[in-house]
């Protein structure tokens, strides 16, 4: 009879820890899950009676129970003329406590996700490396690009087929566009050159976007955007499969890049300027062809890629 009683007792006080444990992992704190296994045994009660049946402190039970009640898993009635006393919900309601402690979860994982990045490069730049992030998708597309618009950068160069740009990523690149011109971003572009570009660029804002373009570029001018911004490069590609996005923070990479921008920039406007002194049809934009470049030669006066501003 003894080794019945304290069987009984065992598999009691073990069920009790089991249920004390669920309600834990639910968000509950471990005295959160006592006093609501014990509201569920008495029922509507004051306080006062939970404390002593408890065996907590008085103070300590009143604070557990205005707790409790904030997250929604037991009630407080207040009656006129009435102490207060309190009931346990119904135990569904820990589903939806499970479910909001889910989407906090989510939601720090997300920030998580937003923040390593930055962490990261941080931490490569600290010891020497450049930093170096990999997006995929469409997302890490708009991930990539949207990192131009951080609150510090003031003027972004880019490479890229415009045409192709507008025609296959229309939508996202004019939410771009206009979150751009918001934040008052200048870009300086350079584009393989066409009607559709040149048509495209009559609808641009010149104060914030200035364009050249290079007639007869590559074909494959098209597969890649390259950004150099704030000691940054990405590249995007624009192909129909899969979309890769790649951020490189380094100054020494950032300043080669942005120097070899700088000189074809020019290049393309000392062209533009040839072209009109020989009664060519200004095009209003630079304009250079790619076939012409090993007999285009530079004057003594022309900077030098290391004194380009």
């Amino acid at each position: 009879m003894t080794n019945n009683l304290d069987y009984a007792i065992i598999q009691t006080s073990k069920l009790k820890n089991m249920y004390e444990n669920i309600l834990e992992k639910a968000g509950l704190t471990q005295n959160e899950a006592k006093i609501y296994e014990l509201l569920l045994k008495l029922g509507q009660n004051k306080a006062s009676l939970v404390a002593r049946e408890s065996g907590l402190k008085r103070g300590l039970v009143y604070k557990i129970l205005e707790d409790l009640a904030k997250k929604g898993v037991i009630q407080k009635i207040e009656d006129p003329g009435k102490i207060a006393s309190f009931k346990a919900e119904h135990p569904s309601v820990l589903r939806d406590l499970i479910n909001k402690k889910d989407e906090e979860v989510r939601a720090t994982k997300d920030s998580i996700d937003q923040l390593l990045p930055h962490l990261i490069s941080t931490f490569n730049l600290a010891i020497g490396r450049p930093g170096v992030r990999f997006f995929e998708g469409i997302e890490g597309v708009r991930r990539v690009w949207w990192d131009t618009l951080s609150s510090d950068v003031t003027e972004i160069r880019t490479y890229g087929d415009m045409e192709f740009l507008v025609k296959n990523f229309d939508e996202l690149n004019k939410e771009y566009l206009k979150e751009r011109l918001n934040k008052k971003i200048k870009k300086i572009a350079i584009t393989g050159d066409s009607e559709f570009v040149r048509k495209t660029l009559k609808d641009y804002d010149a104060e914030f976007t200035q364009t050249r373009v290079i007639k007869n570029a590559p074909p494959d001018f098209s597969s890649t955007i390259v950004q150099i911004y704030n000691n940054k490069i990405s590249f995007t590609t624009l192909s129909s499969g899969l979309k890769i996005g790649i951020i490189i923070e380094d100054p020494l990479i950032f300043q080669m890049q942005k120097n070899l921008f700088d000189w074809i920039w020019n290049v393309l406007e000392q062209a533009k300027v040839s072209a009109d002194k020989e009664d060519k049809k200004p095009t209003g934009v630079g304009q250079f062809e790619m076939k012409n470049l090993e007999d285009y030669k530079i004057n003594k006066d022309y900077p030098s890629s290391t004194n380009l501003p």
